[in-house]
């Protein structure tokens, strides 16, 4: 059985908004395409750009190699969150 890739997405707003959401692919070249759609979307939506993650405290990260995509950021001035993550990952019983 192939292993899922899997997209995970988790955002916290200072506004009240907080929530997780997870997609399954097949395809790895297809999840990570997805992942960084949502993290544009993210980004434009909200008008920001890398750029504007320069405090002190903020956090802009964004790493893709052969195994997933990662995108996390921190905006500290307005104390949102908004991580996105595309690995490989297994389906499994938790309750025996």
């Amino acid at each position: 059985m192939q292993a899922p890739i899997i997209v995970l997405v988790v955002y916290d707003y200072f506004n009240g908004d907080k929530d997780s959401e997870v997609s399954l692919f097949l395809d790895m070249e297809k999840a990570k395409a997805y992942g960084k759609k949502l993290a544009k979307n993210y980004l434009e939506n909200n008008d920001l750009t890398a750029k504007d993650f320069q405090g002190e405290c903020d956090t802009f990260n964004e790493l893709e190699d052969d195994s997933g995509y990662w995108f996390n950021t921190w905006l500290d001035k307005t104390y949102d969150k908004y991580n996105v993550a595309v690995y490989e990952g297994k389906f499994e019983d938790i309750c025996q």
